[in-house]
């Protein structure tokens, strides 16, 4: 079913005959400011897209929800009926006004595989030490954002997860810090037993130390472009990396030399300070 060009301040779907038993809703380019839905059917999905007025969505007797794409709306935080949704798989608000990404919410979603959390305006990540969150999280996109620091610990026992993706923060800092009480370093347990890719592009880094990603033995990509980097420590490298992108950098030539073994290195030779 899909929802287009309503008008009003609160449009609420929950008086709609048979609304529950549908299967996919979307509701796009309308003017509401709230919006109450209810989705009782298995394995239902939910689009809210281009409702550039909308601040709350409630989601009312929601049962089995197993993707919700959010875009181009004036939510800030994620609407609280929807940590009920204990199926959801996919997770996507982008466009929007989030500025705090509490992870150890998304704790109440077992199944979430992919989440978007891109062109938003998030400042801040939480995540506790004794939260075991996200086991089944392949994919995490907070691109265009607004974040100065990021430490990866926090994300080293989310056994599934593949990607992380940063592209254009606003990273100065960049850790990978031992998170788990009782434990020497973060090789003792399990960690980024599946991390495949990240990206750092275009962010505010002048420098980083590659041995902060050793620990991440099946990491092959790496994008560190257009990063402001001045400075570049590479004694140590994950073993298994086979791309890295340091281009648009200015980085002296020498500190590229140990990178030489990297099967595709991206460099531009013109801004690398020779």
């Amino acid at each position: 079913m899909n929802v287009v060009n309503v008008r009003g301040v609160s449009f609420n779907l929950t008086a709609l005959p048979n609304l529950g038993k549908l299967a996919h809703l979307t509701v796009e380019e309308s003017r509401i400011e709230h919006l109450v839905l209810t989705l009782t059917t298995n394995r239902s999905t939910v689009s809210i897209l281009n409702v550039v007025s909308l601040r709350a969505i409630t989601f009312h007797r929601c049962r089995h929800l197993v993707e919700i794409n959010i875009d181009k709306t004036r939510l800030a935080v994620i609407p609280e009926t929807l940590y009920t949704q204990s199926s959801l798989e996919v997770l996507s608000i982008s466009n929007s006004l989030l500025v705090i990404l509490d992870f150890n919410l998304l704790a109440k979603f077992p199944n979430l595989r992919h989440v978007n959390f891109s062109y938003n305006r998030v400042h801040t990540v939480l995540i506790s030490p004794e939260t075991r969150c996200c086991q089944q999280l392949v994919t995490i996109d907070m691109n265009f954002n607004l974040l100065e620091r990021f430490d990866f610990g926090a994300f080293a026992r989310m056994d599934e997860l593949a990607s992380i993706l940063l592209r254009q923060n606003r990273l100065r800092t960049v850790r990978n810090t031992e998170r788990y009480a009782g434990l020497a370093n973060l090789t003792q347990i399990s960690s980024f037993q599946r991390l495949y890719i990240i990206d750092l592009s275009q962010n505010q880094l002048r420098q980083i130390d590659l041995s902060l990603f050793a620990s991440m033995h099946r990491l092959k990509e790496l994008f560190l472009s257009d990063s402001k980097l001045t400075k570049l420590i590479a004694t140590k490298l994950p073993p298994r990396l086979e791309l890295l992108d340091v281009s648009e950098n200015h980085i002296p030539e020498a500190e590229l030399s140990p990178l030489e073994d990297v099967l595709s290195l991206i460099v531009d030779i013109d801004k690398a300070s020779l």
